[in-house]
């Protein structure tokens, strides 16, 4: 279900062009840096004026201070970035821009220093760090987005989501009955084995389907980039065998609404809530298309999954 995975460094991500969204907000903050001013709600593009800047070493400094849960060391988290050319005051990059937040890792040894920037820091924060773009970036620096090998630099990060800090070992909740063109969920205890698919329609419908087996009454997944953890099991429509799940292994964690898994999983988990299992029927235009991802998914098929939502964090 997932397209890519993201550990990158800041000279591959301000080469990238990727962008992000969120909801939050906080008071507007001004930054105390020396030739920097920062005003702006948290997870709005900020306005920063530069005046008389100059910056040795990298610094760091919180101007907004969230309430949520803690960046862990190790952890990826979903950021909303802002970067400006110190040297001449001009925007080179923004998430804003576009519809996906960034992942950055979270570590005090990520190259660049805005992991470490990061590390400890609560959902919530807007964080500025103040470089040199050789050091952040590196020595040839990133004339594509206007930065030049002997600029200063500014960015200004929103720490959209992190990893949840809680998760259930399996769904909580009511069971939902489920309607008889539903392919059967096959189980032994909390566990999914597989689908029964002999009294499902032959041919499966062309809309993306959405079936609530347990409904669980913890927090929803929003429509803004979250990071959530599941088990699921996934399996061509009509197949006897996944091509991937995650009970026999561990939950795994992804950022849902961030364009980052097929659609289906981005459109059909928006509002599913922790403790809710469903499951999912999902054409091939919400999956993986005419391309399909072989050798386990032909092109054009239709893939069903169950999936358990373990933890949200929201």
């Amino acid at each position: 279900m997932r397209r890519r995975t993201a550990a990158i460094t800041l000279a591959a991500l301000v080469l990238s062009g990727t962008a992000a969204c969120g909801s939050a907000a906080s008071d507007p903050a001004s930054s105390s840096v020396d030739g920097v001013t920062v005003t702006g709600d948290f997870n709005e593009e900020p306005e920063v004026e530069v005046e008389d800047f100059d910056v040795s070493d990298t610094e760091t400094t919180t101007l907004i201070e969230g309430d949520g849960p803690v960046a862990a060391s190790g952890d990826m988290a979903l950021v909303n970035l802002y970067i400006v050319n110190g040297t001449t005051g001009e925007k080179s990059f923004s998430t804003f821009d576009d519809e996906r937040a960034q992942e950055i890792t979270v570590t005090e040894d990520a190259p660049g220093g805005l992991g470490e920037a990061l590390l400890d820091k609560k959902r919530g924060t807007r964080v500025l760090m103040t470089a040199t773009v050789e050091d952040a970036i590196g020595p040839e620096g990133a004339e594509q987005i206007g930065l030049g090998k002997d600029d200063d630099v500014i960015f200004v990060a929103d720490l959209v989501s992190v990893h949840p800090t809680e998760a259930l070992d399996a769904p909580e909740g009511e069971e939902q009955k489920v309607g008889a063109e539903a392919p059967r969920v096959l189980t032994e205890g909390d566990d999914v084995t597989g689908f029964d698919f002999s009294e499902a329609p032959e041919e499966p419908s062309k809309d993306l389907q959405v079936y609530t087996l347990i409904e669980g009454d913890g927090p929803a997944i929003p429509d803004s980039p979250t990071y959530v953890t599941f088990n699921y099991f996934g399996a061509v429509y009509g197949a006897k065998k996944p091509f991937d799940e995650s009970f026999s292994k561990e939950p795994a964690t992804f950022a849902v609404g961030n364009s980052q898994l097929i659609k289906g999983w981005d459109e059909g988990l928006a509002g599913v809530k922790a403790g809710s299992r469903v499951l999912m029927v999902i054409p091939s235009d919400k999956g993986y298309g005419e391309q399909g991802s072989p050798p386990s998914i032909p092109g054009n098929a239709t893939l069903v999954f169950v999936i358990d939502v373990l933890g949200v964090d929201a």
